[in-house]
């Protein structure tokens, strides 16, 4: 019986791999699709109310600049600043809503690995929540560096896998559950899996440096938001509340589950 156990389980496991890959080299697509069919789309009652990059980077960019939102949707960030905006998205339904539903940008439907903009042309750029959604997202570092002036920034915000890890096992049930049921959201394969350390390597590697570094939360609210629909869990969300009130004084920002980085461009 332990033999069969092992060799199912097995089987299993090269199952999931295979899947896996297989998703991994259409993620692109997979993306497109998503998006197309509104699959994760930001709406309307999102749209940021204050300046995005004043209230999560406390930084506010001149009315000249140019700011680039990779990963754009329908432009409701963008819709929130004050300076030359342009949005660039792999789906062609979100750029279509995004340039009637918001006037005086600029929408082009372009892949972030590689950008279609001249070289030197920003002063800012936006990856907000998007290396997940890529393959190589180095390569998207690099294009944006090729395409930001001297002195120019990356304001990112991403999740972190480190944050993650106390709650991993669980995580990796409920998606293996979902891939069993073909219910798991293939545009989101890569999501929670890039660490903060792994991240901030690769931009002091292709010429940047990190001019700010922040934390979100930990992984008692990720644990929060996943009983919050649950009735027989919710005795424990205030608890939860409380715990991840205390926790999020004292864990450092390599094992919070999102965190925030503005690299700068060193000046050539």
């Amino acid at each position: 019986n332990i033999v069969y156990i092992k060799f199912y389980t097995l089987i299993i496991c090269l199952w999931c791999i295979i899947k896996i890959n297989k998703m991994a080299k259409n993620i692109k697509l997979a993306n497109i699709l998503a998006y197309n069919s509104h699959v994760g789309r930001v709406t309307c009652s999102q749209i940021f109310k204050e300046d995005f990059l004043k209230s999560i980077f406390d930084e506010r960019l001149e009315k000249s600049n140019a700011i680039l939102d990779c990963g754009c949707g329908n432009g409701a960030l963008l819709l929130s600043l004050d300076c030359k905006k342009i949005g660039l998205d792999i789906s062609l339904t979100n750029i279509k809503e995004a340039k009637n539903f918001m006037r005086g940008g600029y929408f082009a439907v372009g892949d972030a690995e590689c950008l279609p903009f001249k070289d030197n042309s920003f002063e800012g750029i936006i990856l907000n929540m998007v290396l997940h959604h890529l393959l190589n997202y180095k390569n998207c570092i690099e294009s944006a560096k090729r395409v930001l002036k001297g002195g120019g920034k990356v304001y990112l915000f991403e999740g972190n896998s480190l944050g993650l890890i106390p709650i991993r096992p669980l995580l990796i049930l409920r998606d293996f559950w979902l891939k069993l049921n073909g219910r798991y959201p293939a545009h989101e394969l890569f999501a929670g899996r890039l660490s903060l350390l792994k991240i901030k390597k690769l931009f002091l590697d292709s010429g940047f440096d990190i001019c700010r570094l922040f934390g979100g939360e930990t992984f008692v609210a990720e644990l929060r938001r996943a009983l919050e629909n649950r009735r027989l869990f919710l005795f424990l969300v205030p608890v939860l509340n409380q715990i991840e009130c205390r926790l999020s004084k004292v864990v450092p920002i390599i094992f919070r589950t999102y965190y925030g980085l503005i690299a700068i461009k060193r000046e050539e």
